[in-house]
């Protein structure tokens, strides 16, 4: 009986008070949690490509390509 009104406060909890996040953006949860995860992850990602030369090489090959 415990258990069951348990998930019962859970499920109505998670009904109403925890935000709709299926198709959102990682930027948009971020804003909606008042979160930084996003851009942190973001800013790392772009320290690593130009430490490793990928963003020179993608302008490479698009000169390349046009």
């Amino acid at each position: 009986m415990v258990f069951a009104v348990a998930c019962s406060l859970a499920y109505f909890w998670a009904t109403y008070f925890v935000p709709e996040t299926a198709n959102v953006p990682l930027e948009e949860v971020d804003a909606v949690f008042a979160s930084s995860a996003g851009r942190e992850d973001a800013q790392l990602r772009e320290q690593i490509e130009e430490h490793l030369g990928l963003r020179n090489l993608v302008r490479k090959l698009a000169a390349n390509y046009d």
